[in-house]
């Protein structure tokens, strides 16, 4: 019974995560660049000004300027309207109910 209990709370922890915002960004160069160079100039550009590591969080105006000077410019923010949760102001980290309620999950994603 613990093993199915355990199982279906995976299943549903996964599942939960799997809802996420998603940042869009186009590239501004005339060469092709896929989405690994995306994500070293990010995270360049999020050591660089302190922007936050999670997706949906909001841009800092340095952050933005960075990326459009490493090519890249946002387009959208897309919102998945499914995930209901809160961001834990000790850690930063977005939040979800799990277990019907009994328990939560945080994660950066």
């Amino acid at each position: 019974m613990k093993r199915i209990v355990l199982a279906a709370a995976l299943l549903i922890a996964a599942g939960a995560a799997a809802y996420a915002d998603t940042d869009h960004f186009t590239n501004l160069l005339k060469q092709h660049r896929g989405d690994d160079v995306l994500s070293v100039d990010a995270q360049d550009c999020r050591d660089r000004t302190g922007q936050q590591n999670y997706n949906g969080s909001p841009m800092l105006r340095a952050y933005l300027r960075c990326m459009r000077a490493s090519g890249w410019r946002v387009d959208y923010t897309h919102v998945s309207r499914h995930h209901r949760g809160w961001i834990d102001p000790e850690t930063g980290l977005r939040c979800h109910s799990i277990l019907g309620g009994f328990g939560s999950m945080c994660s950066n994603f």
